[in-house]
């Protein structure tokens, strides 16, 4: 499918679907399973992984004009999957073994697996350059 088209497609699914359900997401205080599957079917957990990571591969631009469409509905619904498109996808690619990408990055571009980020500490809550824990490898094993 040409980009183009898959814009399209993304902007009537935050149309037709998001939007009109952000009522129903509020009343609930999640994202309901028949739209979390209309999310994996529409490939939004793949926009940033790699072809042959079984994602869409697409480009920074792509990546951003797709952001601009899907989020004109709730943040809560981009929060299902830009984690796993994000911050964990990429240090994976970045920082992975390779044994660590075949086995997440498909798992990870099917919507199978949702990745999350974890930041805080009593006295940094989510500020980075707060964070007091360390980690030292010794002997082949890391003590914190």
């Amino acid at each position: 499918m040409k980009f183009e088209d898959y814009l399209n497609k993304i902007k009537t699914f935050t149309d037709d679907i998001l939007i009109p359900n952000e009522e129903q997401l509020e009343n609930d205080g999640e994202v309901s399973t028949s739209i979390m599957e209309k999310i994996i079917e529409n490939d939004l957990f793949g926009i940033s992984i790699p072809k042959n990571y079984g994602g869409l591969g697409l480009s920074m631009k792509e990546q951003i004009l797709l952001t601009f469409e899907f989020t004109r509905a709730s943040a809560v619904y981009r929060s299902r999957f830009s984690t796993t498109i994000g911050l964990c996808s990429q240090a994976l690619l970045d920082f992975g073994t390779d044994k660590q990408k075949d086995k997440y990055l498909p798992l990870m571009a099917s919507g199978k697996t949702v990745g999350s980020f974890a930041l805080t500490e009593p006295n940094a809550g989510s500020d980075a350059l707060s964070l007091e824990t360390s980690a030292k490898k010794r002997w082949g094993r890391i003590y914190y």
